[in-house]
């Protein structure tokens, strides 16, 4: 934080949006990282890389912005697919870090009242409701695994979206849709849709 509070000159509202920023744009940097390569774009990993690596720097992520930097040295040198093997797993553990501990930051504690109304969710989470979403539209008995990670990563959320676990329990998959609809409801920013 102390450096990427120097590299904000000490202006802690806007190291805070950067911090975000870095979050909601980076937390899907794999699907992302992957769709360039699957299209040959090779142009686009390496930008990307290159932008995680700056970002990285800017935001005071050192482990992330070296693994970042690794992967574009591999990308610029033609992606042997060996040596990128080894370099993209780095970046995708250290980008994972780095926003949970983000999210873990500015998460707003929780209250008395757990999952309460109004109350906004950090990017990662709305992206892990998203994928859960997904899952239940589709009958895919994962939804559970989907469910279980959220509650580990975010215990407070347990008592808001237990009834989403109940109906998943007896693979009532429409209802516990709607459970988590209704949750996505009282949020101040929702969820984003499918």
């Amino acid at each position: 934080m102390e450096r990427g509070l120097a590299h904000a000159s000490g202006n802690r509202a806007l190291y805070v949006r950067l911090l975000r920023s870095f979050s909601r744009d980076f937390g899907q940097f794999h699907d992302r990282f992957a769709q360039a390569m699957a299209g040959g774009d090779g142009e686009a990993a390496i930008r990307l890389a290159h932008t995680v690596k700056g970002l990285a720097g800017a935001i005071g992520a050192q482990d992330l912005r070296h693994s970042a930097a690794a992967l574009e040295a591999v990308l610029s040198d033609g992606a042997d697919p060996l040596v990128l093997n080894r370099a993209l797993p780095a970046v995708v553990s250290d980008i994972a870090r780095v926003v949970c501990d983000i999210d873990a930051c500015l998460e707003p504690k929780p209250g008395a009242e757990d999952g309460a109304a109004g109350q906004s969710l950090p990017p990662v989470t709305a992206s892990m409701l998203d994928g859960l979403r997904r899952r239940l539209m589709e009958a895919d008995v994962s939804a559970t695994d989907e469910l279980d990670a959220l509650f580990a990563r975010w215990p407070h959320l347990r008592t808001a979206l237990a009834e989403v676990g109940e109906c998943l329990d007896q693979y009532r998959f429409d209802e516990a849709l709607a459970a988590l609809e209704a949750f996505a409801g009282t949020l101040s920013d929702g969820v984003p849709a499918t």
